[in-house]
């Protein structure tokens, strides 16, 4: 107690003390978590932190509506279709650097693992004023999503992570309107371009009735702009027997014709002399049908088979009669076609 002075304001200056202390301390501990705040949610690695984290659980929507992610598509021609959660893999492991940039931008490295695949890209990330005064706000400097080609080879589909997508049907506009981006010559193929997010990795291929592809896992970095992916279609192994089914019948209407040139035919023979009633066919040993893709369409070139004629012969010089049994080789080249709910047409060349 100091001596003359009150008892009730020495009270009242030490509560005075204590609450400017503790004041002091709240200030102290707002400041720091306004700085903690701008570094973590209001920085440029912030802003990639949060657009890695909105990938990599699959929330698209989260991703889109950070600043900088522009989904309008850059052209006409650029669909939106595949900008989906479900078309994104496992993203995780995310380490990020930041340093300085030319221009006031951030340059911000992301490491990270795609599908354990270990993976770095680098994005630029601009300054765009303050929030309240107070908090700084970033944008992408440059569109982290990338513009991909997808090109099918000898179909109109492919797949992607459970998706059958048609190119031929890819969503080019910001309406509700569809229309084809690309087929090639023919009809004998499609491709189409992507706005899809980046960093990724895809695995593309095709799968129908008749025609399977190849996995192509492509790994898109962010703000490509001429990503390429090539799918390319086979005939699978229900195509080689559907057209060896039809070959083989084929060539049995053939041997039915009891003429020794059936017509529309791969074989057939001459003879000189008088045939005696009505020559048989019979095929020896059918071709073995291998398809290929030709630069138009489907092929199956060079199918070799042997076919067998048997008939009475009379010689027009002496009228001998002479039995006759001949094999006869064969070549065949045809076309095929693939029509409606996989129906096959085969064309001879």
């Amino acid at each position: 107690m100091v001596p003359g002075e009150p008892a009730p304001k020495r009270r009242l200056g030490a509560r005075v003390l204590i609450w400017s202390l503790l004041g002091l301390l709240l200030v102290a501990a707002l400041i720091s978590a306004v700085a903690a705040a701008s570094r973590e949610l209001y920085s440029a690695s912030g802003l990639v932190d949060a657009y890695l984290t909105a990938l990599a659980q699959h929330q698209p929507a989260a991703a889109l509506a950070l600043p900088g992610v522009d989904a309008r598509q850059p052209s006409p021609d650029v669909s939106r279709e595949l900008l989906r959660g479900s078309a994104l893999g496992v993203l995780t492991d995310i380490e990020l650097t930041e340093s300085a940039g030319s221009a006031g931008t951030r340059l911000v490295t992301a490491r990270y693992l795609l599908d354990s695949v270990p993976g770095t890209c680098v994005f630029t990330v601009k300054p765009a004023g303050a929030w309240l005064g107070v908090f700084p706000s970033w944008r992408f400097a440059t569109n982290p999503l990338a513009v991909v080609t997808v090109t099918v080879a000898h179909a109109h589909t492919f797949t992607l992570a459970g998706l059958n997508v048609d190119p031929r049907a890819a969503d080019a506009r910001p309406t509700d309107d569809h229309g084809p981006t690309g087929t090639d010559a023919g009809g004998y193929g499609a491709h189409a371009r992507y706005l899809m997010f980046a960093p990724a990795r895809y695995t593309f291929g095709h799968a129908s009735a008749l025609l399977s592809a190849e996995p192509v896992t492509a790994t898109i970095t962010p703000g490509s702009e001429n990503a390429q992916v090539h799918v390319v279609t086979r005939a699978n192994r229900a195509f080689n027997t559907s057209v060896q089914k039809e070959v083989d019948r084929a060539l049995d209407a053939c041997a039915a014709q009891h003429t020794l040139q059936p017509a529309g035919c791969p074989f057939g023979i001459e003879i000189d002399d008088r045939v005696d009633g009505a020559p048989n066919w019979t095929i020896v040993r059918y071709p073995t049908v291998q398809i290929e893709a030709g630069r138009s369409g489907w092929q199956a070139q060079g199918l070799n088979g042997v076919a067998q004629v048997q008939a009475t012969v009379r010689s027009l010089f002496d009228g001998s009669i002479t039995p006759t049994r001949r094999n006869e080789p064969f070549t065949m080249n045809i076309g095929i076609t693939i029509e409606a709910e996989d129906a096959i047409a085969i064309i001879g060349q």
